[in-house]
């Protein structure tokens, strides 16, 4: 029997994380089982990936995806993290595929995970694009301007007569002289850290609130955050690095995990223990090696595509 190759078991692995999300549908399942039905190469992955995390798990070998899925729901974030698949915020603004609606202009811009891209853009304004992201831009004379979908964002803006408006699904935001920030978006809501300029941010409900240089705050839903102090570690996604300063060990595991195609799971236990280091994204492996030589963590490879990180 030939061997399954690494694209077999990643598309395997895919099929689970979405059948794990919390968003899982019948016609998923439907869709998954199609997929295994279109070929044998298909069918010996999902089944190698089923018995790998039975014999974690102890379930029964044949135990099914629904019994997979209900047993064991995955967040939205964790979800977006392995999949890199696209959030369907269902809210106002959107059009019916759960984006912010594009204009003629757009150029659209998406990554890979793990993938981390660096772009100059037409106006002389830097952009940083991090893992497992997507965005519209639209620049020229009339206006500069992202609509930021899903994903994660730093932005060097130029000063320029135009100003920098960057659109989530839960506002807005405006700078008009020269500004750096980190946007990320996720699970319906939008983090903005400022670190250099002035911002003002529109909620989707119409409040506003005037940001300053050191400063963060969130766009949840149709409200706006009280400010807090910015943190200075956010910006180290763009020089490839993790850096964690007594981060819960669930927690770290679930940021490096947005670098890592497959499923990397953590048992929830681990929120006891905290990590401090500078840790790569670029290299997720060597980064649990690390992780397991300075506390007491064991990582176990069931394929290069499912890991399961706990307690020695």
């Amino acid at each position: 029997m030939s061997r399954l190759s690494r694209d077999q078991i990643a598309q395997a692995a895919d099929w689970m994380a979405r059948l794990w999300s919390e968003d899982a549908t019948d016609a998923d399942e439907q869709a998954c089982l199609r997929w295994r039905q279109a070929s044998a190469e298909n069918e010996r992955a999902w089944q190698c990936l089923q018995q790998a995390q039975s014999r974690f798990d102890g379930l029964p070998a044949g135990a099914g995806a629904r019994v997979l899925g209900r047993s064991r729901r995955l967040s939205r974030r964790k979800f977006l993290s392995l999949a890199g698949l696209g959030l369907g915020a269902g809210v106002l603004g959107l059009d019916g595929t759960g984006h912010l609606p594009r204009s003629a202009g757009d150029n659209h811009l998406a990554t890979a995970t793990g993938e981390i891209r660096h772009l100059f853009l037409s106006d002389g304004s830097e952009l940083n694009i991090n893992t497992a992201t997507e965005l519209d831009l639209d620049i020229d004379a009339r206006q500069r301007l992202i609509r930021l979908q899903q994903g994660q964002i730093m932005l060097v803006a130029n000063q320029a007569q135009t100003p920098f408006r960057i659109l989530t699904a839960e506002g807005s935001l405006e700078t008009a002289g020269p500004a750096r920030l980190d946007l990320y978006r996720s699970e319906q809501q939008t983090r903005i850290e400022l670190y250099q300029g002035s911002a003002r941010l529109i909620s989707a409900a119409g409040s506003s609130l005037a940001l300053s240089p050191g400063q963060s705050t969130r766009l949840i839903g149709t409200s706006i955050t009280a400010p807090v102090a910015a943190s200075a570690d956010t910006s180290a996604w763009t020089e490839g690095r993790l850096v964690a300063e007594q981060m819960p060990v669930d927690r770290f595991i679930h940021e490096l995990a947005r670098y890592r195609s497959g499923i990397l799971r953590v048992d929830p236990a681990l929120n006891q223990l905290k990590v401090s280091g500078v840790f790569s994204v670029r290299d997720t492996d060597r980064a649990l090696d690390q992780l397991s030589r300075i506390l007491p963590v064991s990582i176990t490879y069931l394929t290069p595509f499912l890991v399961n990180v706990s307690h020695a």
